[in-house]
């Protein structure tokens, strides 16, 4: 019986390392935002960050550069 008990403890605690190593800790977490970035058209990744940062604002695709959003607590707006 304490052997089943140490078994499956230890099969839990394998479990916990197994999750923060592959969902858990900020490398995975970075390397999972680089797999969804690379999923997008080279041409929309601009736009695609500038989205994720900024999702109050609008940005086409294709546009030129990355603009710089500064906003002095007056409401700005990107047209």
């Amino acid at each position: 019986m304490i052997e089943w008990i140490a078994l499956a403890l230890s099969l839990c605690s394998l479990l916990i390392v197994v999750f923060y190593v592959k969902w858990g800790n900020p490398n995975a977490r970075n390397r999972r935002r680089k797999a969804r970035l690379k999923q997008v058209p080279e041409f929309d990744r601009g736009a695609y960050v500038f989205k994720k940062k900024y999702p109050q604002y609008a940005y086409g695709s294709g546009t030129y550069g990355l603009p710089t959003v500064k906003d002095f607590g007056d409401g700005t707006t990107l047209k």
